[in-house]
């Protein structure tokens, strides 16, 4: 995988938007490997999935905080001459992604976030066993608990804590303890468009923050999925997909039939 500013990508389908890539950035303890096929293979869109600092094959160090993540994938897009990107994130990397486009509002042409909000619903115990190495264990048990519902797919269910139990436990810790501090400070306007998407069970971002948060966006769609809980990427790829299509198509239209940079 290519590395720059400390942050390793994986760039899919080609050059149709090179300089304007779709970036996908993912959750707490994740990697670009959370990602299904069909969200990293947006139809007719160049799209670059990216392992945060210190999470899969990037070096550097996690961080203490949503503002910390955000600079450096800023970092890594001023290496990569990447003047405007859309954004997807999901999760902690939609919290990510949304700081960017209250921040840096001239990088950001377009948001998708997935299974995120302004804030996080986060239970003290299980931040407390993450916070302590000897706990660790109980701490993703608990976690499993949260992220699923009865509906999910069992496959679905064992590839997503296989990738947690093999994450950096420390990172890992330390991004949740991360998300029970997100705030979306909700003076600052975001004017991208964007697709929100959550799942109608998700015991982490219930419904109510996701429409909060949707409210705060004057161009946002919002779309809540039945029986599926935080791991709507991976519940309901093909809906999700389709949206993201739907809403960044018309957008990178104009650039593709005349190589029009933004």
């Amino acid at each position: 995988m290519p590395i720059a500013a400390n942050i390793a990508y994986v760039q899919h389908n080609g050059a149709a938007s090179p300089i304007n890539p779709v970036v996908l950035i993912h959750g707490a303890g994740a990697d670009h490997t959370c990602w299904p096929i069909e969200i990293r293979h947006l139809q007719g869109l160049s799209v670059l999935a990216i392992d945060l600092p210190n999470h899969g094959h990037s070096a550097g160090c996690g961080d203490r905080s949503i503002a910390g993540y955000a600079q450096a994938v800023l970092a890594w897009m001023d290496t990569l001459n990447l003047w405007k990107v859309s954004l997807v994130g999901h999760s902690m990397g939609g919290a990510i992604a949304l700081y960017l486009a209250q921040h840096a509002p001239e990088r950001v042409i377009a948001l998708g976030l997935l299974s995120t909000a302004g804030s996080f619903v986060l239970p003290q115990r299980m931040l407390d066993l993450f916070a302590n190495t000897s706990s660790q264990d109980k701490a993703l048990d608990q976690l499993s608990g949260l992220l699923f519902t009865p509906q999910t797919n069992p496959l679905i269910r064992r590839r997503s804590m296989n990738l947690f139990t093999t994450a950096r436990l420390a990172v890992l810790a330390s991004d949740w303890i991360l998300c029970r501090d997100i705030y979306l400070d909700h003076s600052l306007a975001i004017t991208a468009p964007t697709y929100i998407a959550s799942g109608r069970n998700d015991r982490l971002i219930p419904p109510k923050a996701v429409l909060e948060l949707a409210a705060h966006i004057p161009q946002a769609q919002v779309q809540l999925l039945a029986e599926c809980g935080h791991l709507a990427i991976l519940e309901k790829p093909v809906v999700i997909a389709a949206a993201l299509t739907k809403l960044l198509q018309p957008i990178y239209q104009p650039w593709i039939d005349s190589r029009h940079v933004f």
